[in-house]
């Protein structure tokens, strides 16, 4: 595809990969648990990298973005190869004590790198340039721990993009260029929230760096680790996220697992993409016109798990986190309440017996009033609705890929991985490198 639509002179391509860390495949639980469908010889650092690099090569890219890149994989394998092309490279560790970060490499025809810089997601100084964030982190002890302990980074690296004699033309032109890896853990999205609003309040205040009447093009490229309709990916597009976005209720139960261990412990606990769309319905249907912001009677839950047995259900009302408990005593519980419940309940069936109670509440719903708050009710004052606090920024950008579709252990899905392009500057701007549309 790529040999036969070359680029035009003025175009650059992009690509965004994340190459999935050595020590994420070398470990034996993720050999058992993510990868027990892929034989161990093909895990294998010294296997893997000679195929990245084929393809890699094969994209023909001006600028790639890398996430997940073992250090000794990049000093080894990577960074001499890609200067065999004529591309140079910039490497930002993730914390000092990490082996494994993010790279940017650029064909150096046609790009020039005026300055690059490392913004440390998960370091509390950094938070405190964004009062908004620094106030959500301190309000939560399990978010500002896991914001602490993430070790999310992002790059921005400044280029002037090259004529084709190879110089810096006389009217300048800028790509501002960001690569990101948002925090993994689906259960905490209001902190790949918090983490994209950084990245987007630095992108700009490097624009305005800029100067008067700079000019130019934006990229944030990596993995977001959420799709499209997610909070962090609602906020970069649209340009605001609401307080009362369904990430900041699902996240509000979040609790921090200090070691691995615990972690992989609960992993099969999770809630799938699946059942995490079936819950939603099942409360939406419950809370008819109100949809998420609305609620549903605990009485009535408590009656009615009682009449139908669900006794692991019933006795994981005890262990929901009292962070999403309303303000005052109430029968109404919001959203939030009810993912969190559900969280417990699959903890407390296991992964096994929790698609039966799901069958089992999906049939109770069925039944419109019998979980319901009654118009009016005074039992449901106190019922939380906003759960975060509305976020903003003044860039322009649009997704630029289409969605690569993609299959993980037989389910459909799309890339994490996304291009997100816009411009800055004044009104008549000379020509700016284009973005051609590619799927590979």
């Amino acid at each position: 595809h790529i040999a036969a639509n070359p680029l035009p002179p003025s175009a650059i391509r992009v690509c965004s990969y994340n190459i999935l860390c050595d020590q994420f495949c070398d470990a034996e639980w993720a050999r058992q648990n993510l990868y027990a469908h892929c034989d161990r010889r093909w895990l294998d650092v010294e296997y893997r990298v000679p195929l990245l690099l084929r393809e890699l090569q094969a994209y023909l890219p001006t600028l790639i973005c890398l996430q997940e890149v073992e250090k000794r994989t990049w000093d080894t394998f990577l960074l001499p190869r890609f200067q065999t092309w004529g591309m140079g490279g910039w490497f930002s560790l993730k914390t000092k004590g990490s082996t494994w970060g993010c790279a940017i490499v650029w064909r150096q025809d046609r790009l020039a790198l005026r300055s690059s810089e490392t913004q440390y997601l998960y370091d509390q100084t950094e938070w405190q340039k964004y009062p908004v964030v620094a106030e959500l982190c301190a309000a939560d002890s399990e978010v500002y721990a896991s914001m602490k302990a993430c070790g999310t980074i992002a790059q921005f690296a400044v280029f002037d993009v090259l004529g084709s004699d190879g110089a810096v033309p006389e009217t300048r032109s800028t790509l501002i260029a960001g690569n990101y890896h948002l925090f993994g853990n689906p259960e905490a999205p209001q902190i790949r929230i918090f983490q994209m609003a950084m990245m987007l309040w630095k992108m700009e205040a490097l624009v305005g760096s800029a100067g008067e009447g700079g000019r130019g093009k934006l990229l944030l490229c990596g993995d977001a680790n959420a799709e499209l309709g997610s909070g962090a990916l609602d906020l970069a597009l649209n340009r605001k996220v609401e307080a009362s976005h369904v990430d900041f209720a699902e996240g509000l139960s979040f609790k921090n697992l200090a070691t691995r261990g615990a972690r992989e412990s609960l992993w099969n606990c999770k809630l799938s993409p699946e059942e995490m769309a079936a819950q939603e319905a099942v409360f939406k249907s419950v809370a008819g016109a109100e949809g998420i912001r609305g609620s549903l009677d605990f009485k009535k839950l408590e009656r009615r798990l009682a009449d139908a047995g669900l006794s692991a259900a019933l006795a994981a009302l005890a262990d929901v986190d009292e962070r999403v408990q309303p303000a005052e005593e109430s029968h109404g519980r919001s959203y939030a309440w009810w993912f969190a419940w559900l969280k417990a309940v699959k903890v407390a069936t296991g992964p096994e017996a929790f698609p039966e109670t799901l069958r089992a509440l999906e049939a109770m719903a069925c039944d419109a009033g019998c979980l319901r708050m009654s118009d009016g009710a005074e039992a449901g004052r106190g019922v939380l609705h906003s759960w975060g606090k509305e976020l903003s920024h003044s860039l322009e950008l649009s997704k630029r890929c289409d969605d690569v579709p993609a299959s993980y252990w037989g389910a459909s899905g799309s890339l994490v991985d996304f291009v997100l392009e816009g411009s800055f500057g004044t009104a008549n701007p000379p020509p700016l490198p284009t973005f051609p549309s590619f799927s590979p």
